[in-house]
C-alpha cells in the first residue's frame, strides 16, 4: 500500500477512539486510499469501511436529519460521527441531507473532511451527484465541490477527462484548485501532457490562494518526473507562511525522496520552528528518518523528538 500524505485537515476516526495528534496524522497516511486515478485497492477501501461503527447511540433517521445542519463533523469532537456514515448507506434522506450540508458548508477544512469520508462509502447517488456538480456550467462552487468528491473516490473512467477539462478552462481559483488536487495521471504521464501540465503546476505554486499552492506542489511529483521545477518549488514552499502549504511541500519531498543538503536544511528549519503545530512537527520527525545525519544533527533530532513526544 502506498503511504499518502493528506492534508492535515482531512481527519478520519477509528470508532470512538480518540487518537493523539501525531497518531491521527499517521493513521491518515496509512489508511487513506491513494488519491489518484489508478485502480483503487479494494483492501484499502475495506479498511476504511471497517472502522465504521454500528449504531450504538440509538440515533434514528429523524434524529440525524435534525442534527445534520449543525453537526460538528470533527471526529475528535463528535465521537459517534461514524454512525452517521453507516446511516447514510441505509437512508436516502440522510444522504440528501449530508450532501446539502456539504454544499452549504463554508469552512474549507470541514468541507474536505466531509468529502473524504462520504466518498469512501461508494454510494452510487453520491458519485452521480459529484459528476454532475463537477460539470456544472454556471456554478463554480458546484464544480469545486464535485471535484473534491471525485478526487477521493475509487477510479471512474469518466473522471480524468472531467478533471482535465476544468484544469484547462477554469477561471475560478477555488474550482481550479479542486481540479489540481484531482490531477493525477492514469498511468505513465503522456509527454505531451507533461509539457503542458508541469509548467502550469510550477506557475500555480506561486498562486495567491494557499489551497492552490498546496494542491500544485502535491501534484508535482506525479508529473515532474524529470524534476525540472519540483525541488526548487519544494524548498520555496517549505518556507511558505501557510502551514498547510508547508505540509504539502513536505509530502511532495517525501514522495520523491528528495534528500539533498538543501532539502535537509529546510526540513531541519521546519523541525525547529516552534510556531509549527504538533501535527506538522511530528510529520517532520518521520520525514527526517530518510536523511543521513551528522552526530550534531542527530542530537538535535533526538532533542526535538523528546520535546514533541515527552513520554515516548
Amino acid at each position: 500500500m502506498v503511504v499518502m500524505y493528506l492534508k492535515k485537515s482531512t481527519i478520519l476516526t477509528t470508532g470512538s477512539s480518540r487518537l493523539g495528534a501525531s497518531s491521527v496524522v499517521l493513521v491518515l497516511a496509512l489508511l487513506a486510499p491513494q488519491v489518484s486515478f489508478a485502480q483503487a485497492d479494494q483492501n484499502e477501501t475495506q479498511a476504511i469501511q471497517d472502522v465504521l461503527a454500528p449504531n450504538q447511540s440509538g440515533m434514528t433517521e429523524a434524529d440525524w436529519l435534525d442534527q445534520i445542519p449543525t453537526l460538528n463533523f470533527n471526529p475528535r469532537q463528535t465521537e459517534n460521527i461514524n454512525e452517521l456514515y453507516v446511516a447514510m448507506v441505509e437512508s436516502a434522506a440522510i444522504q440528501t441531507a449530508v450532501l446539502s450540508r456539504y454544499r452549504s458548508e463554508t469552512d474549507h477544512n470541514t468541507k474536505i473532511r466531509i468529502a473524504y469520508n462520504i466518498s469512501q462509502l461508494e454510494i452510487p447517488e453520491i458519485a452521480a451527484a459529484a459528476k454532475d456538480w463537477a460539470q456544472e456550467e454556471y456554478d463554480a462552487s458546484a464544480r469545486a465541490d464535485g471535484l473534491h468528491l471525485l478526487r477521493f473516490m475509487p477510479f471512474d473512467p469518466d473522471t480524468p477527462a472531467i478533471v482535465r477539462h476544468v484544469f484547462d478552462n477554469e477561471e475560478d481559483p477555488a474550482a481550479l484548485a479542486a481540479a489540481v488536487w484531482g490531477l493525477t495521471p492514469v498511468k505513465v504521464p503522456d509527454p505531451n501532457d507533461v509539457a503542458i501540465i508541469v509548467p502550469r503546476l510550477h506557475e500555480l505554486t506561486s498562486h495567491p490562494l494557499a489551497d492552490m499552492r498546496s494542491a500544485a506542489i502535491q501534484r508535482m511529483p506525479d508529473w515532474d518526473k524529470a524534476q525540472t521545477y519540483v525541488e526548487a518549488d519544494v524548498l520555496r514552499l517549505m518556507e511558505d507562511p501557510d502551514e498547510e502549504v508547508r505540509f504539502s511541500a513536505l509530502g511532495a519531498s517525501s514522495m520523491l525522496s528528495l534528500n539533498s543538503e538543501a532539502v535537509k536544511s529546510a526540513v531541519f528549519r521546519l523541525l525547529l520552528d516552534q510556531q509549527s503545530s504538533l501535527d506538522m512537527r511530528s510529520m517532520v520527525l518521520m520525514h527526517m528518518e530518510r536523511f543521513a545525519l551528522t552526530q550534531t544533527e542527530y542530537e538535535i533530532y533526538l532533542s526535538a523528538k523528546k520535546e514533541i513526544f515527552p513520554e515516548g
